[in-house]
């Protein structure tokens, strides 16, 4: 038996693209047997299954951080515009689950 380890990120990066391609497979195969579910219905539950997958509800992986990486250039590009920019190393969802967002109205705030 090995010893263990820390998951490289090839890894990771694989664990993650295997288990949202479990998640499509899911939301296209079993719910068109079960015949109850829209087309719509199916794409939010497989949004929502992508944004649980991020926040850490799934059993096969941690919460990741989703992390604003703009180009260089972009801030000053914006600003020169007038217009506002993104921060770079922002981490978007350190604060609430992503997918109790879909469920809140854009004036209502998140309940964390």
């Amino acid at each position: 038996m090995e010893k263990p380890r820390a998951y490289t990120k090839q890894e990771v990066r694989l664990m993650l693209i295997d288990h949202f391609k479990e998640l499509a497979k899911h939301w296209a195969i079993s719910s068109i047997k079960e015949k109850k579910y829209t087309i719509q219905d199916r794409l939010d539950g497989l949004l929502h299954s992508i944004l649980s997958t991020l926040d850490g509800e799934s059993l096969e992986l941690p919460a990741i951080d989703l992390v604003l990486s703009p180009h260089e250039d972009d801030k000053q590009f914006h600003i020169q515009e007038g217009e506002n920019y993104f921060e770079p190393g922002m981490v978007i969802n350190d604060d609430i689950c992503l997918h109790e967002m879909l469920y809140i109205t854009e004036t209502s705030e998140p309940k964390i």
